[in-house]
């Protein structure tokens, strides 16, 4: 009966000194993934910042169908109910399907398409800010505040 204990001791740490170090690896996959899906969410809703600031402004030619019918019946915070529940969905699916060797791949290309969205989106408003009309703009702002503060 002590031979049969500790051969089934033998055998349980055998096969347990392995499940550890397995259970570490998918929850450092599992933790890359996360971190990957929130750089994500945040690259979307920089977009969506953007979007909504193109908008408030009148110089934004959505591409978009959805959006643009959105936008254009002035249902703003339907686009924004939108982009989130868009996310939400893709977010889920690759959630779901993070088991399988494309999503890291498709996590960088998510990030890599978003991050490139955001730099032409900051580059459009810096050329948008040094535009002649946008500075005479802002100065007629400034002499309109000057002369409504000095009342």
């Amino acid at each position: 009966m002590t031979m049969a204990l500790s051969w089934d001791r033998a055998k349980h740490t055998d096969s347990s000194a392995h499940l550890p170090r397995l259970l570490n690896r998918l929850q450092h996959r599992d933790v890359r993934i996360l971190i990957m899906l929130f750089v994500v969410a945040l690259l979307n809703l920089v977009d969506l910042a953007y979007t909504l600031f193109a908008h408030n402004i009148q110089m934004l030619d959505e591409l978009n169908p959805v959006a643009q019918s959105f936008l254009s019946t002035g249902l703003t915070s339907s686009l924004i109910s939108y982009k989130l529940l868009m996310m939400l969905c893709g977010f889920t699916l690759l959630w779901k399907a993070r088991r399988s060797r494309l999503v890291i791949p498709a996590c960088w290309l998510l990030m890599a398409v978003y991050f490139s969205l955001a730099v032409v989106w900051y580059v459009w408003v810096q050329d948008f800010n040094h535009t002649p009309e946008h500075q005479f703009a802002a100065i007629v702002m400034e002499h309109q505040n000057d002369v409504d503060g000095g009342q």
